[in-house]
């Protein structure tokens, strides 16, 4: 009979336990994977904060960098680079203000490119000579209809000659300007109502969804005035300065809100972008002139209403429409040894600042 007890596991020599021919157990080996686990995880933890920490060093570097260049010192150029902006807008702004008026064919858009190059032509060999190279570019802009009477000897009617009429419909405006001399002295009285003020005195009514606001400008005691009256009738304040005498224009700026160069503070009520319905009432209470950017294309125009009050687009008589341009975004950059500067800008020259 065979003997079984010599297939019964026994005591291993010298200490030997149980396990791999390497003498690992189950349990070592399981050590010996988590520690490996854990050093896989501490190392891709590391790097993922370094990739952190250099993220946010060239962040801050951005920062520090973009501050330094609106806040330095002429020294390092930045002084050059915010004037050949501020230079570079006023020019697009110039170009805007002559594109309506002056360009009869092809495009307005067009017409603010050109000169925009043309200045930059200028403007390229000015920076030059210290080293830099500057630029300035039409991004994009919107379309606009340029609204003028330029006839200072005619009353401020329609081409029909009506006293009462609508200068544009559901558009906001910019750089709305009028020089005009009321015909008549109005009394104290007169004056002193609004109704009977305004069955006398020229006047033009804004209005939007709020309301209508209305801005009367007369003669009285040897001043050229303007009175503003809010939606509910109420008197918003008037701003006189003498009467320059028969043949003169007092300048009245509604965008500007001012008479004569002076601040009339009543007459800040427009929200720059809103649209209105801008009409003259008696307009052959006082003659003189008028201009105005209008947010509707020159076409969308030609299609409303209120076109039939004008002579017609680019008319020699007045008043008349044409194109322009009402706001443009410019991508303006400069570069020289010291600085890296780029920004772009929205230019709408005469917007009201309500």
């Amino acid at each position: 009979m065979a003997d079984v007890r010599s297939r019964l596991p026994g005591p291993r020599p010298d200490g030997e336990r149980e396990g791999d021919a390497d003498g690992a157990t189950a349990e070592g080996r399981g050590h010996r994977r988590r520690a490996r686990d854990r050093g896989q995880l501490f190392l891709v933890g590391a790097l993922a904060l370094a990739t952190v920490f250099v993220v946010l060093a060239v962040l801050l570097n951005s920062a520090i960098y973009t501050e330094s260049v609106a806040t330095r010192g002429d020294g390092t150029g930045s002084g050059a680079a915010i004037e050949y902006e501020r230079a570079a807008v006023d020019a697009v702004a110039d170009a805007m203000a002559e594109a309506g008026p002056a360009d009869t064919t092809g495009s307005a858009a067009d017409a603010v490119a050109n000169r925009t190059g043309r200045w930059r032509a200028v403007a390229d060999h000015h920076v030059s000579t210290d080293a830099a190279v500057g630029d300035v570019r039409i991004a994009s802009t919107t379309a606009g209809t340029y609204l003028a009477d330029d006839n200072a000897s005619r009353p401020l009617t329609n081409a029909s000659g009506d006293a009462d009429w609508t200068v544009v419909e559901g558009a906001a405006v910019r750089a709305y300007d009028l020089r005009l001399r009321p015909t008549a002295e109005l009394t104290d009285a007169t004056v002193g109502d609004r109704t009977t003020l305004l069955d006398a005195a020229f006047h033009a009514e804004f209005e939007n969804a709020s309301g209508t606001w209305t801005v009367a400008v007369f003669r009285n005691d040897g001043e050229v005035c303007a009175r503003t009256y809010r939606p509910d009738d109420t008197e918003a304040g008037t701003t006189c300065v003498v009467d320059p005498g028969p043949g003169e224009r007092v300048a009245v700026s509604v965008t500007g809100a001012s008479v004569g160069g002076t601040d009339a503070p009543g007459m800040a009520f427009l929200t720059a972008g809103e649209a209105y319905d801008v009409r003259y009432r008696d307009g052959d209470a006082a003659e003189g002139t008028f201009d105005a950017v209008a947010r509707v294309s020159p076409s969308a125009f030609a299609g409303s209403a209120a076109a039939a009050e004008y002579a017609g687009r680019d008319a020699a008589s007045s008043p008349f429409y044409s194109g322009a341009v009402y706001e443009a975004t410019v991508d303006v950059s400069y570069r020289s040894a010291n600085v890296r500067y780029g920004d772009s800008v929205r230019v709408a020259p005469g917007e009201p600042d309500a």
